[in-house]
């Protein structure tokens, strides 16, 4: 069955506050919210509220600090206005008390709407005396019988900030938070806005309207409206919906999440991953709409640049994990929800989870505040993320150096694959992206020579190794890097791959989900040479297929050697 239209929703969260003879604290609604009624016509948060109130036989009275008791809409004319009480009365507590003493006498059920709560009871220290008048009576309506007996109902629309504290702990005030637009509401919105043909949304070429859908979870209706009025001048390109996502972030999530920019890592900007481009080609031929993937090993090799990657090909705000720990019991825990409440609802996102054996690490058996606090996040993390196969929270792109390290229950949540060290042209490759990103130029053909007899090396030592080349290529008075400058920079690093970072790359091979992400295998299949790390010759059969008794052997040997 089809989720009901949030319109819908709202409108039985208010006939319950109705029957319960509660007053009701409005969130989530946005200064000019638009949302859909049921028969697809789009409408204005107090239009919703007034349609809500025609359908059930009442009247409506919208209050606002700067307006006072505006109008009165009776049923049937929902655009009619007139005087109500304590409209001509100037002070604001004044007008309260005459329209709540109107309703405790009026037989006609109405629901009021009292605009701007956050801005008429500020959530301050103090409060003048109006705003305590107010406060006092909104308090004591819950338990008014005639006011109650009328089956009126009071709406308090907090539009932007918190609501007062001594209105949210009174009994009798229930909260409901307007959801955010569904996908199926966002089908409706954007498909009707992109077929207007007098104010249309207008959407760059490279950009379809079944993207867009998808990629604007977590925007309001109003703010596709905004949208639709700057592609007058401008297409919308899917590069500004996410930007205007991550703008939604950094305002629901604060510093609980940290968002990336993806500009500039598209397919053509990052080298090598083979496995990783072919499980998500897998992924998607499969429908999987949302994949989790945990990428595995040693650091320096692109697992960050790959979860920007991963965002950048799907079209979803790049977001991760930050400031989360605190010092205070349970103050872990809030954040952790924070966090993950604002991916939920703006989903999708490709949310990165990075030296996830913090968080997902092997459960302990140990005591003590801190093993309590770790396995408080593990299990909301387990929560969050749900079981194989769920689909409810955006791409997750995990990544770790230890593997081993990790709960078995965590890592069969995802699809383990390799990020190990790069080979042959996807050095070069690597130096060449670089080199642009830092507007220099490099000479491919010769550096590839150069490159011919390096030694293997993270994708980091790479960019350290170019860095050090332009300073030869500087000194030479060029702006481009050719090979005889990387030579000398190669013959002056001192730079060795050890024995710690090995074991690192060889776990996350010996953890790899199926074999056709082993980066080999995947180069192969991408129509790529099929090669190896030299580290990993004597373990690979001639196929692509591992020895895995000799690679479980090379693992004991390394950890015997100190290798962690």
């Amino acid at each position: 069955m089809a989720p009901k239209p949030r319109t819908l929703r709202l409108f039985d969260d208010l006939d319950a506050a109705r029957t319960q003879k509660a007053v009701v604290a409005l969130t989530g609604a946005g200064v000019s919210d638009i949302l859909l009624l049921e028969d697809g016509r789009k409408t204005q948060i107090l239009k919703a509220l007034a349609a809500y109130a025609e359908q059930r036989g009442m009247q409506t009275v919208h209050y606002s600090q700067g307006w006072g008791v505006e109008y009165i809409m009776a049923r049937g004319a929902s655009d009619q206005k007139g005087e109500a009480p304590g409209r001509r009365l100037m002070n604001t507590d004044e007008q309260f008390a005459a329209l709540i003493d109107h309703l405790r006498n009026s037989e006609a059920a109405t629901l009021v709407i009292l605009d701007w709560v956050d801005i008429l009871l500020q959530d301050a220290g103090s409060v003048s005396d109006a705003q305590a008048v107010i406060i006092q009576r909104l308090a004591a309506l819950p338990g008014d019988g005639l006011f109650r007996n009328h089956r009126h109902l009071m709406v308090m629309l907090v539009r932007n900030g918190q609501l007062n504290r001594r209105l949210s702990e009174f009994p009798g005030v229930v909260s409901v938070t307007l959801p955010i637009p569904d996908e199926e509401e966002r089908h409706i919105a954007i498909n009707q806005m992109v077929a207007d043909p007098h104010n249309t949304l207008r959407l760059d070429p490279t950009f379809s309207p079944e993207r867009a859908i998808r990629s604007s979870g977590g925007l309001y209706l109003d703010d596709l409206t905004r949208l639709r009025d700057l592609s007058a001048t401008t297409p919308i390109t899917e590069q500004l919906l996410v930007e205007r996502k991550n703008a939604a972030i950094r305002r629901q999530g604060g510093d609980t999440l940290m968002v990336h920019d993806t500009a500039g890592y598209g397919p053509d900007r990052i080298a090598g991953m083979h496995g990783l481009k072919l499980a998500l080609t897998d992924m998607e031929s499969a429908g999987v709409r949302q994949p989790r993937i945990l990428l595995a090993g040693p650091a320096g090799c692109g697992k960050s640049t790959a979860h920007r990657f991963v965002a950048n090909h799907r079209g979803e705000p790049a977001v991760e994990l930050d400031h989360v720990r605190e010092r205070w019991v349970g103050a872990s825990e809030e954040r952790m929800d924070q966090a993950w409440q604002t991916v939920e609802a703006l989903s999708p996102v490709c949310l990165f989870l990075d030296e996830c054996e913090a968080e997902l690490g092997r459960r302990s058996s140990t005591g003590g505040d801190e093993s309590r606090t770790d396995s408080s996040l593990r299990s909301k993390m387990f929560n969050h993320l749900g079981d194989t196969g769920t689909q409810n929270n955006g791409s997750v792109i995990a990544a770790t150096n230890r593997i081993d390290l990790m709960d078995e229950a965590a890592v069969d949540r995802f699809t383990v694959v390799p990020v190990i060290h790069p080979v042959g042209d996807e050095c070069v490759e690597i130096m060449s992206i670089q080199a642009a990103r830092s507007n220099r130029r490099l000479d491919f053909d010769s550096v590839k020579k150069a490159m011919a007899g390096a030694g293997t090396m993270s994708g980091r030592q790479l960019v350290r190794l170019l860095d050090r080349a332009a300073v030869h290529a500087g000194r030479r008075g060029s702006t481009v890097i050719e090979g005889a400058d990387v030579a000398n920079a190669l013959a002056e690093s001192m730079y060795r791959l050890s024995a710690g970072e090995v074991f690192q790359a060889m776990l996350a091979i010996r953890h790899t989900s199926f074999t056709p992400y082993l980066p080999w295998n995947a180069a192969a299949a991408r129509g790529q040479e099929r090669r190896w790390p030299d580290y990993m010759d004597g373990l690979v059969n001639p196929d692509g297929s591992l020895w895995l008794d000799q690679l479980d052997a090379k693992l004991d040997e390394l950890v015997k050697a100190g290798a962690r």
